[in-house]
């Protein structure tokens, strides 16, 4: 398909694609971490400013909302327990983001 891509496969099937999700056209790793609570597949590509939301139904991935960040790109992230979430800020993800100088939240 030439670029990145997600896919949705069901288990009872692991050769059929269900649904499937272009990320961009970029070559790469691509980072990613699945919410099982919010059903949401959040993805950053290593090198990146940008981080993705695809939000899953049983037959479907549609991408959400995106974040970019200013500052250097990703090397890699790692999501923070729910615990840790502001819900009274309307917070639905919460991860640490490690670049070449700095870990942000």
């Amino acid at each position: 398909s030439g670029g990145r891509e997600v896919s949705l496969v069901d288990v009872r099937k692991p050769d059929e694609i269900v649904s499937r999700a272009v990320i961009d056209a970029q070559s790469g790793d691509v980072l990613s971490h699945w919410d099982e609570d919010s059903r949401m597949l959040w993805c950053v590509g290593r090198g990146d400013r940008v981080m993705r939301r695809f939000e899953c139904t049983s037959s479907t991935i549609t991408q959400g909302a995106t974040w970019r960040s200013d500052q250097d790109a990703c090397t890699a992230f790692c999501a923070l327990p729910h615990k840790l979430r502001d819900v009274m800020d309307l917070e639905v993800f919460k991860c640490l983001r490690l670049t070449t100088s700095t870990v942000d939240t």
